[in-house]
């Protein structure tokens, strides 16, 4: 979103317009979703639920914002402590949940090999981002799935640049590692 459309957004929803709160909530649902899904590898109807108690937080802290500051920084930070509230309280298990990939599945396919080996692949991903620690997850989430750049992320994890930099290096050879565990495992298996 233009930051000079959304500081006059968050202008306006801060003097009770709540159409102005619907257009954020419009624009940022998506993104919000996705992050949630993804830290938390819930159901869809779980992380909708979490989306909606991340918008309801964001409402009624909204006259506590500072209009100087950015948005969206914000509104990812309190979506993590959401996430993390919630992954405090719920079974560390992974539950299951229609991923995009599965949705594909139920959709007729040439190549039914090739959606396979995809699937496979996004569980080990899915799998391996559980295993890192929360921070490190939230940090390659957020750069990589949700395309943020670093400076971005130091300001809703309250970091330095250089320590997002740190964490996503060392979240990307974690998975790396769990990766190829998982693959040698697997060949192990077929042999």
């Amino acid at each position: 979103m233009d930051p000079a459309l959304e500081k006059k957004l968050v202008a306006r929803a801060q003097t009770g317009d709540h159409e102005a709160f619907v257009e954020l909530v419009d624009y940022y649902k998506t993104p919000v979703f996705n992050l949630i899904y993804r830290m938390t590898n819930g159901s869809m109807q779980e992380s909708d639920d979490l989306a909606q108690e991340t918008f309801m937080r964001v409402f009624s802290g909204l006259h506590g914002f500072d209009a100087q500051k950015r948005f969206f920084p914000w509104l990812y930070t309190v979506c993590l402590n959401v996430i993390r509230n919630f992954l405090k309280k719920r079974n560390p298990a992974p539950a299951g949940g229609c991923t995009k990939l599965e949705q594909y599945a139920n959709e007729e396919t040439d190549n039914p090999e090739m959606l396979y080996a995809q699937r496979q692949e996004n569980d080990m991903v899915k799998e391996g981002l559980l295993h890192l620690s929360e921070e490190q997850r939230a940090a390659i989430i957020l750069r990589y799935f949700q395309d943020l750049a670093y400076d971005d992320i130091a300001l809703i994890l309250g970091l330095s640049t250089s320590g997002v930099k740190m964490r996503v290096r060392r979240g990307l050879a974690g998975l790396r590692s769990h990766l190829q565990r998982k693959k040698q495992s697997t060949q192990a298996k077929k042999t």
